[in-house]
């Protein structure tokens, strides 16, 4: 019960690793004012933090109690 979170951060995770995944996201301003390969960092940025994220949560569900995890 408490891996679900994991499995969900990394599974968006590696969604995320599709390279320029967040340009269709951004407002037109954005698009003309950032360039590309600085979207396409963020973008593997975001996909790194999820990926921390499910993999703390992973390590808490297997070293500590429930109560520590809620």
């Amino acid at each position: 019960m408490m891996v679900k979170p994991t499995i969900a951060h990394l599974a968006v995770a590696v969604a995320m690793l599709w390279r320029g995944w967040m340009i269709r996201y951004l407002p037109e301003i954005v698009l003309q004012n950032v360039p590309v390969p600085a979207i396409v960092a963020a973008g593997y940025a975001w996909a790194a933090l999820l990926a921390a994220l499910g993999l703390t949560n992973l390590i808490i569900t297997l070293h500590f109690d429930f109560v520590t995890w809620a």
